[in-house]
């Protein structure tokens, strides 16, 4: 005689059944992707937050770096066979700075430095001495000897922004012996023409006696010329040389 079996038993066994299905089941992969599933179903946010952690953490791994580098590198490369049409390009200056400009984007030194070039030269696009002098700041950074000659060569012809950029390499040491004479120097010179930047780089070595001998009334002199066209640190500095 066949007995009936309620709801509640037939939950028990099937539970059970399962439970042996999951212990027979051990490879990771596939319990990985029943949560995966499960997250999909029952909290679609925890497994976007998930997913976005993973990511973030592989974006700060040093593989991901390298990967980017080499990436960069070789978009750097095809660059440079479109400039001189090399390895069987066609020459096109106009890819070669689409192609330099993608690989700057990335990091990429060398191909920052040739922007710069292009930016100095105005080589298909307009003159931009700033721009250029910006990027051969961010090569020298680097150790981009020639970046820094060329960030010099702009500091010698009275483009401001790039003599205080050469003030910032000789104190510390960018593809440049540090020379901190030098870099008063050159902070003076963009100063003097009204440089924010360069009066409060200035302002600073004032202060701590760095290049020149300390000397609080011309570092807060400096700072206030700075402070007032809205430089944010310099501001903070005035207060602190009063105090």
């Amino acid at each position: 005689m066949k007995t009936k079996t309620d709801n509640s038993e037939k939950t028990i066994k099937q539970e059970g059944f399962g439970k042996k299905i999951w212990n027979v089941i051990t490879w990771p992969f596939v319990k990985i992707f029943g949560l995966f599933c499960l997250c999909l179903l029952k909290a679609p946010q925890l497994l976007l937050i998930a997913i976005l952690l993973i990511l973030f953490k592989y974006s700060k791994s040093p593989l991901f770096s390298q990967h980017q580098a080499a990436k960069a590198e070789q978009i750097c490369k095809l660059a440079w066979d479109y400039r001189y049409g090399s390895n069987g390009m066609e020459q096109n200056e106009q890819k070669a700075l689409k192609y330099y400009t993608k690989a700057a984007k990335k990091g990429n030194v060398e191909a920052i430095y040739q922007v710069g070039l292009y930016a100095k030269l105005g080589e298909l696009c307009l003159q931009d001495l700033d721009a250029a002098s910006y990027h051969f700041f961010l090569a020298a950074q680097s150790d981009h000897k020639p970046a820094f000659r060329e960030l010099e060569t702009l500091a010698e012809d009275g483009v401001v922004s790039a003599q205080n950029r050469c003030g910032l390499c000789y104190e510390f040491g960018y593809s440049t012996p540090v020379a901190m004479e030098r870099a008063v120097r050159w902070y003076r010179q963009a100063a003097e023409q009204g440089n924010p930047h360069g009066q409060y780089n200035l302002g600073l070595c004032y202060y701590h006696g760095r290049g020149v001998e300390k000397n609080n009334s011309e570092a807060l002199k400096w700072c206030k010329l700075a402070a007032k066209q809205g430089h944010k640190e310099a501001k903070q500095m005035v207060k602190e040389i009063k105090k």
